[in-house]
């Protein structure tokens, strides 16, 4: 019976439940990513946006749950939240956000369909957080747009002319541009005849937080979601470090009304002289992160998210330096700048 293979079980291996609890610590227990040949009692993940064949990558629970509390604690992720992950469910920001920061921080989780059902997961949720890969904000611009591709008269009027201010303002607002008193008044029509409802049509009448990971969310989208007053930030991480390792901060350039919600920084204890995102900026450093950049430019970090197996820790140089296959650059405020991400790219990015 299956009692007496137990006690035989005990018998021939009398250490063997002790050194299975054993494993259950944060610090040694560990979901696989890239593994060719994972171990059946872990959990298989890959990030097919940046997949080049099996790695035999793995992450600790601690790696996972270190990581998702500081970015989680850094844009201020509460319980109030409604998330919705529209990712791959092997994606490894998936894990961070559905399972990890859904544990550490208790939101409203919403599960996400195929990518051709999202704006109908939209409309249905009408999420305050979203996460999702450059194909998710690519799709959302993609149905805007062919809303302004199938209206008439004087529908169409209005949505090319306002579509268009917001793409332009929100471009400026990225570069940094101020913006005329004169513009932010045809924002303000924009929002009344348009802006509101395509927002509410659309389910993101709510958002209040949109990460853009695993590749490069493309120029167009951010200046038009941007535009829309939709705060989309490009979130910076390999895998190997547990996706979040530099968030951009929520003050930006003032191009718009005092008092909207993109005014001013949302973290506790922020610098506002520092807390401006930069153009094309991924952001500051987590707490507990630290970035350097080393000869041709590469993205050094280090982090509590760094996997300790032997795949990664090939990568780490004799001074714990873990080196990134990305090229950027820090600027005077701390923030990184990607100018050539290795991983991925948007023409890479795959269905959902």
């Amino acid at each position: 019976s299956l009692h007496d293979r137990g006690q035989q079980w005990h018998q021939d291996k009398p250490d063997f439940f002790a050194g299975e609890a054993g494993k259950g610590r944060g610090s040694d227990m560990a979901v696989t990513i890239y593994s060719a040949d994972p171990d059946p009692v872990t959990m298989p993940l890959s990030n097919p946006e940046i997949d080049a064949g099996p790695q035999g990558l793995s992450l600790t629970f601690d790696n996972v749950l270190v990581t998702a509390r500081a970015a989680g604690l850094f844009d201020g992720v509460s319980d109030k939240a409604v998330a919705l992950a529209h990712l791959p469910i092997s994606d490894p920001a998936d894990h961070l956000v559905s399972y990890a920061q859904h544990y550490l921080f208790g939101f409203q989780l919403v599960c996400a369909g195929h990518r051709d059902g999202l704006i109908e997961d939209l409309r249905a949720t009408r999420p305050t957080y979203l996460v999702g890969t450059p194909a998710t904000f690519t799709t959302i611009v993609e149905a805007i747009k062919q809303r302004r591709d199938n209206a008439r008269l004087f529908n169409k009027w209005r949505y090319r002319t306002f579509l268009n201010h917001a793409e332009n303002l929100g471009q400026d607002r990225l570069t940094g541009q101020g913006v005329s008193w004169g513009r932010r008044l045809v924002y303000w029509f924009g929002q009344e005849l348009l802006y509101g409802g395509l927002k509410k049509r659309l389910g993101l009448d709510r958002l209040l937080l949109a990460y853009g990971v695993s590749g490069r969310l493309a120029d167009d989208t951010l200046a038009l979601l941007h535009g829309l007053r939709v705060t989309l930030k490009q979130i910076y991480g390999p895998a190997a470090a547990s996706v979040f390792v530099t968030i951009p901060p929520s003050g930006y350039p003032s191009a718009y009304p005092p008092g909207t919600p993109t005014e001013g920084s949302t973290r506790p204890g922020s610098d506002p002289a520092r807390d401006q995102a930069r153009p094309r900026s991924t952001g500051l450093p987590l707490p507990g992160v630290e970035l350097k950049i080393g000869p041709d430019n590469r993205v050094l970090i280090k982090s509590p998210g760094i996997a300790k197996n032997p795949v990664t820790q090939a990568a780490i140089k004799g001074d714990g330096w873990y080196q990134t296959d990305d090229q950027g650059y820090v600027d005077a405020d701390g923030q990184l700048i990607i100018t050539r991400w290795a991983a991925a790219t948007p023409a890479q990015t795959p269905a959902v």
